[in-house]
């Protein structure tokens, strides 16, 4: 059977690229001061309503638990490696998406709830609703498992996942690509250097032309038009010029899908330490195992929430991914560059 890239013992080598490709552009960490001091951050806080979209979201000493609650937690991880070890192994010669969505609900729990827009939750209708081929879906973007909470809510039709570069460019992600895009998020939140192409890495850099019209043609077209991961507490600015995307990609309906996971602290705005990433997956694992915050009212479990709300005006899409919050929007100075400069302060000595 041929396989494919979804599989895991492929992933080593496409996080191995992705290390060298960051590698020319900057060093990340992993560390967290244990006081923050505010005052040193004051250039990359919005003025006007005080967020400060880039500073990660720890864990509190309350949450991490005692002694006791630690053993039990790595107790019940065991367990759910041990129930997921044989669908694991079926995964590797039957890659099928299904399999793979069975590892995720036993090891994280990982659940969906989707809203729309104008509709009560008994009203909303799958196959007129959820994400439809042949438009632009505009998505914020915070954290690794954004490609996967996407998938789960495309039906099984074809995608595309686009990360804006820079004005007239994007990254390009395909299907079955969300392990390339989860390490690539959490090596370089979506900050690249400006002549990158990607080339062998499992994604690559596009051109915003006429030839999209037919490539992306009954495709849905996820795009992250912010370009780089936030906390989640705002919208940055746009990376992207979302009309020349649409004017290229020929679709008529512009939509957006705002997406908040739970708990908060999944969400990566900074980057991880080249191959350092295993620790947020083990963050995951671990704190996916009890009900510290996880999930609708503090049941167990990685969740998703999404809000899509369809037809929306190009003006208004940073607006609707804010959840129609103006006044929380921030300020055009703390785009992507700016964050490129907080990541060097930050990683200083204090």
């Amino acid at each position: 059977m041929k396989r494919d890239s979804r599989r895991f013992p492929q992933t080593w080598l496409v996080s191995w690229k992705i290390v060298c490709l960051i590698k020319d552009v900057q060093k990340p960490y992993t560390s967290v001061p244990s006081k923050v001091r505010m005052e040193k951050y004051g250039e990359y806080r919005d003025s006007g309503t005080g967020i400060a979209p880039f500073l990660p979201i720890v864990l509190s000493a309350s949450a991490k638990g005692g002694v006791t609650t630690k053993i039990f937690r790595y107790a019940k991880l065991v367990v759910k490696l041990i129930i997921a070890l044989p669908v694991l192994l079926v995964y590797q010669f039957i890659p099928l998406q299904m399999f793979l969505n069975v590892l995720f609900k036993i090891l994280i729990g990982f659940s969906t709830n989707v809203q729309v827009e104008g509709l009560k939750k008994t009203k909303i209708e799958v196959q007129r609703d959820y994400p439809q081929k042949n438009q632009i879906y505009y998505c914020n973007y915070t954290n690794p498992l954004d490609y996967w909470c996407l998938s789960q809510i495309s039906r099984g039709n074809k995608f595309v996942v686009l990360v804006a570069h820079l004005k007239n460019q994007v990254i390009e992600f395909n299907d079955n690509s969300w392990w390339t895009f989860a390490l690539f998020t959490l090596v370089t939140t979506g900050i690249l250097p400006p002549k990158a192409t990607g080339k062998g890495r499992g994604f690559q850099i596009v051109q915003l032309d006429k030839s999209l019209a037919q490539k992306y043609k009954d495709k849905i077209v996820y795009c992250f038009p912010e370009g780089t991961t936030s906390n989640g507490k705002s919208i940055l600015p746009f990376e992207l010029d979302c009309k020349n995307l649409e004017n290229h990609v020929k679709f008529n309906t512009v939509n957006t899908i705002s997406m908040r996971i739970s708990p908060s602290h999944l969400v990566t705005p900074l980057p991880y330490e080249d191959m350092d990433s295993t620790k947020y997956w083990w963050k995951l694992l671990l704190f996916s195992s009890d009900g510290n915050g996880l999930g609708s009212g503090g049941s167990s479990g990685v969740e998703c929430k999404y809000k899509i709300s369809h037809k929306v005006n190009s003006s208004d899409v940073r607006i609707k991914l804010n959840n129609d919050d103006k006044y929380k929007l921030i300020g055009q100075s703390l785009k992507k560059d700016k964050k490129a400069k907080f990541i060097k302060v930050y990683k200083g000595p204090m």
